[in-house]
């Protein structure tokens, strides 16, 4: 019995180990141009990453990013969507082992947001929100 305590303890301090050395074997500003891709072909927009992404694993996941924006929608006169100086988000860790994404935090310091409309009632965010199964049917 106590040999299989034992072994347990020393997984679970690997496992904690490990989390804490994983920002230093990844650097997230390697998924810069992903992250870019992954966003404009969900969404159309061009995200533009300025500043370097910031990683820390424990106790959640956080990243802290720097100046960033998102495009808007063709047809209206601002140049971008939203602008932020700097964004925090904050997820927790033991949900996502379970294969769910709970957020903790979002920080947002500096949001500059441009909401258009135009003259035929769209709105430059239209394209962002999917309608739900009712609004179709």
């Amino acid at each position: 019995m106590r040999t299989f305590i034992k072994i347990v303890v020393f997984l679970i301090v690997i496992v904690i180990a490990g989390l804490i050395a994983l920002p230093f074997f990844i650097d997230p500003n390697d998924y810069k141009d992903e992250i870019s891709r992954e966003v404009e072909k969900v969404t159309g927009r061009n995200l533009t990453l300025q500043g370097d992404i910031g990683l820390s694993v424990f106790p959640w996941i956080a990243l802290d990013l720097g100046p960033l924006s998102l495009s808007n929608a063709e047809g209206f006169k601002a140049d971008t969507f939203a602008k932020v100086q700097a964004a925090e988000i904050r997820i927790k860790l033991i949900p996502l082992l379970k294969k769910q994404l709970e957020m903790d935090t979002i920080i947002l310091d500096g949001l500059v947001l441009n909401l258009e409309t135009d003259k035929s009632g769209k709105t430059n965010w239209d394209d962002l929100v999917k309608p739900d199964a009712t609004e179709e049917a």
